[in-house]
């Protein structure tokens, strides 16, 4: 099985507003009887969780429509998509590094997941406003 990858003719950039990127928490947080509670590591890699929402004519809602029930099985499946906060950083435009190992790399692709159903909205007469939330996996 190969993973897809998201398609050419949907945006490679996500509208500012509504848009985050948070760091993976792997943390294991326990409260205690008296003070502060206590912290530590409980898993070494974490998903990242990023909100974002793309904005698209009908026939691109139609092939983010198709990305969603085919391509991802419904959003159960995995897939590559460049790197929205990283995308210009220590990758040239094929995506290859700029610096060679074990630098840290963070322009390559992600591979993702949808975290959210993606609903569109009508945005100003012929366009779409899709909201959703993905997962990125460590």
């Amino acid at each position: 099985m190969t993973v897809p990858t998201w398609p050419a003719t949907l945006p490679r950039t996500a509208a500012q507003e509504g848009f985050s990127y948070s760091f993976g928490d792997g943390r294991l947080k326990t409260a205690t009887d008296t003070g502060p509670g206590k912290m530590r590591r409980r898993f070494s890699a974490a998903a990242k969780p990023v909100e974002m929402q793309i904005v698209v004519d009908e026939a691109g809602l139609a092939r983010l429509e198709d990305f969603w029930d085919v391509d991802t099985k419904g959003g159960a499946l995995p897939f590559w998509m460049f790197n929205i906060v990283y995308q210009k950083l220590l990758v040239n435009p094929d995506g290859t590094p700029l610096l060679p190992e074990p630098e840290p790399v963070r322009g390559l692709p992600w591979l993702a997941m949808f975290g959210s159903t993606p609903k569109a909205l009508p945005w100003g007469g012929l366009y779409w406003r899709v909201p959703f939330t993905l997962s990125i996996m460590p």
